[in-house]
């Protein structure tokens, strides 16, 4: 294996080549706590999301200023 890292699905099927192959190809990103990924509205990244560490919350705008919590992901969750 060449990233500890990418020790989950899919990227644990893959041969060490491939990895290889893909490692200089990723960008990573730190983003710190209670900080958005992106909002609602905003056009796509453009990228496939991995979370490495961690967990993310999925945040829906409610009325009057309120906004509540209706998923997770966590390490090893893959989202666009």
């Amino acid at each position: 294996m060449v990233s500890p890292a990418l020790d989950f699905p899919p990227f644990n099927t893959l041969s060490d080549e491939v990895l290889a192959d893909l490692m200089p190809k990723l960008i990573l990103k730190t983003f710190s706590k209670d900080s958005f990924i992106f909002t609602k509205g905003q056009p796509s990244l453009g990228f496939l999301l991995i979370i490495l560490t961690g967990c993310a919350g999925i945040v829906v705008e409610g009325e009057k200023d309120s906004s509540n919590v209706v998923g997770f992901r966590y390490a090893g969750d893959i989202f666009w």
